[in-house]
């Protein structure tokens, strides 16, 4: 695709069938989010002050931690920008392809607050929802990416009377060179487990280094799709399976519409949580702020008491 940001995609024909692999620019027509402009006001101290580049990003979870939880940001904010948006929508309106793969760099369906992702744009992720509804619900899976750990992700399709049709799936790998447990530890597995909204399961989550591979079982009138998550080893950590009809197959399923659990009892005992944790953080900032001046202040001094020394 001609134009600012990378966004494209590829269409892989074989004798069994074909996919098409659609890849969103989520960070180059990206808004910046509703607090965003706070940083640069600590960000200045960057390089003056030991560890505030580490306290900067710290606070900026946070704040997205606060926007995600109370959304802020409903109602203003892109993520594509309209112009990819208008391109992914003439994507998705034809019927050259068996499966799709949306692959977004940063996770579409977690809940997470302190992580980047389409939960802090909602009216961006419930656009993109809508859009899969409209044209290929079935045939459409997700990879993602970005957090440095694995996590299979999923959201029901519901009916009118509230019983499941069908999952959208999402695979998260992240990464093959960094990963939550080699540069957090035991702070890894207790802030994943805060936020498990949409997962397959409350355990459908890899804190170690690991990639994803997408198997299809190839079938008259039906695909098997499987997404694995897998480990150094090469062995399977995680997976999820769907079935979805080939194309040109009437589907036999009921009106329904996609509906992510939100997760707000979580997200607030996080942000509170949070809020406790910026706290102690903007304290710290003060007094290292402080501490710098007093520094600066005696240096003054004393170079000042050295010179009026040599003059006499």
């Amino acid at each position: 695709m001609k134009g600012r940001g990378l966004y494209r995609s590829y269409t892989f024909e074989g004798h069994e069938g074909s996919v098409k692999v659609i890849m969103l620019d989520t960070r180059y027509h990206r808004d910046y989010l509703f607090v965003d402009n706070l940083l640069p006001a600590i960000a200045w101290l960057n390089g003056k002050i030991p560890f505030v580049g580490a306290l900067t990003r710290v606070i900026a979870s946070l704040f997205r931690a606060f926007v995600s939880t109370f959304s802020m940001q409903y109602d203003f904010g892109s993520i594509l920008g309209e112009k990819q948006w208008a391109w992914l929508e003439n994507e998705m309106k034809g019927d050259d392809a068996d499966v799709y793969i949306i692959v977004s760099s940063v996770q579409v369906l977690t809940e997470m607050p302190v992580v980047e992702g389409w939960h802090h744009f909602p009216q961006e992720r419930e656009r993109l929802l809508k859009l899969i509804q409209a044209t290929h619900p079935q045939q459409t899976v997700m990879v993602s990416g970005d957090v440095h750990y694995g996590e299979m992700l999923r959201v029901p399709c519901n009916n009118e009377k509230g019983e499941v049709e069908f999952y959208l799936p999402e695979l998260t790998t992240s990464g093959m060179t960094h990963s939550c447990e080699s540069q957090m530890r035991y702070l890894c597995k207790w802030n994943i487990g805060l936020a498990h909204t949409n997962r397959v399961n409350i355990d459908s989550v890899y804190p170690l280094f690991n990639f994803g591979t997408i198997d299809l079982q190839w079938g008259e009138k039906e695909v098997g799709v499987t997404l694995n998550l897998k480990g150094v080893g090469g062995g399977t950590q995680l997976s999820q399976s769907v079935t979805v009809p080939r194309r040109g197959q009437e589907s036999t399923i009921a009106q329904c519409k996609f509906e992510p659990d939100l997760g707000v009892k979580g997200s607030f005992y996080v942000v509170f949580f949070c809020c406790g944790v910026g706290v102690v953080l903007l304290l710290l900032l003060v007094v290292l702020l402080l501490r710098s001046l007093v520094r600066r202040g005696l240096r003054w001094w004393r170079a000042r008491r050295e010179r009026q020394k040599k003059n006499e």
